[in-house]
Order: structure tokens, then sequence, then C-alpha cells
């Protein structure tokens, strides 16, 4: 999705993190003669996006009991779902905006819950599950080269919108920035990369491919 299957036998050193809505990789590969070489994998199954709407659903749930009454939306599978997608909607505002507020309706007397989120508040309750995902770009580096080796970083998945995740990956490459050569928003690389990969013909893919390899 990305091109880098045009760039040939450079030598270029990438490192690709993907965190999604249910799990987190981190690839480190080289391109050698145009064709990708793995250097390493990360990979956790258990930790993505919905944790962290998880975590957000458990402090509001927990407001929701302190200030209506002792009132457990978890106990209402209905209640919870409303709560679930208040506050994914929530979570993805405050990756563009430093407060929103999450509302819903509690039952059916127009009984409302309306509670403030910022910023701060969100990146306080997922920090260690940010830092989670973190130590993978940090472990699947150091098993294949120093820093300094990387010479693209490309994030994938819809969860490293979030800032906190992007500004912790800059820290880690020393304030690289994360590259995007064609334009691809996160959350659409696994599908646009998947497109060219089942209709390589039609999406034109091989063609540098066959080119470079018809040439030698």
């Amino acid at each position: 999705a990305h091109g880098l299957h045009e760039d040939r036998g450079d030598g270029k050193v990438i490192l690709v993190f993907h965190l999604g809505g249910r799990t987190a990789h981190a690839t480190k590969f080289v391109i050698r003669d145009g064709t990708p070489s793995l250097i390493a994998l990360r990979h956790d199954p258990f930790l993505g996006g919905d944790d962290f709407t998880a975590r957000v659903v458990d402090h509001m749930a927990d407001l929701i009991r302190d200030k209506h009454g002792g009132r457990d939306v978890r106990a209402d599978a209905a209640a919870l779902r409303r709560l679930t997608a208040e506050c994914e909607r929530a979570k993805k505002a405050l990756s563009y905006q430093q407060e929103t507020v999450v509302t819903m309706r509690l039952d059916d007397d127009d009984d409302l819950f309306s509670e403030p989120l910022t910023r701060s508040k969100l990146e306080e309750l997922i920090g260690d599950l940010v830092g989670r995902a973190v130590d993978l770009v940090e472990s699947c580096d150091a098993s294949g080269g120093d820093v300094v080796g990387v010479d693209e970083i490309l994030l994938v998945g819809g969860s490293t919108r979030i800032p906190m995740v992007r500004d912790l990956v800059k820290d880690y490459f020393h304030g690289k920035e994360a590259s995007n050569e064609k334009g691809v928003e996160p959350d659409e690389a696994v599908i646009r990369g998947a497109l060219l990969l089942s209709h390589p013909h039609q999406a034109r893919y091989l063609d540098p491919c066959y080119d470079y390899w018809h040439s030698r």
C-alpha cells in the first residue's frame, strides 16, 4: 500500500508498527533487490484499540455508579453496548481534540449521563497498555540491529492515530517521524495492501518487480 515494493535493492530497513482494534505487531525487514526480507517480528494477539476503549468504559461505568444511585450498567447489556459505542467515539475524537463529552441515555425515562473526557485523562487510563504496545517496537528493533539502522517507520492500524502512541514511537526513534509515502491512512493500509496482493495484475502491483527482474 505504501509502495515500498517499488524500492529496488537499496538495502532500506523498514519497521512497520501495526496497532489495530484487537492485535499489535512490530515487524522489521530490509529490501534487497526489490524483495523484502524479514529481520524480526514481535506480536501481541491480545492488545489493541478495543482494550483502550474498555478502559474508558470501566471508568465511565464507575462514574455512572457513583452519580446515579449505584446503578451498574455492566449488568445491563443494552446500556453497556450504548456506553461502549459512545466511549469508542470519544476515544477517536481525542486523537484530534483535547476534550470531548461522553453522553448517553441510561434508560427510557430520559435519565441522562454526561461526563467530559480529556486527552490527558485518556492517556492516564491507557498509559500502561500503550507502553506494552511500544515495547513491541523496542523488542523488535533490538533483535535486529540498533535504532539508527531503521530508514523508514510505518504506522498501520487505526489505533496508531492516538497521539500518545505516535509520540512514544517518535521518542524511541529519537525524534524520527513516521513515513507515509503514498498518503495512505493508517486504518486503510492493510485493506489497500490486501487488495494489491489479491489482484496483482489489475492493480499493476507486480509491474515494477517484473520490470526489474526482466532487465537483469
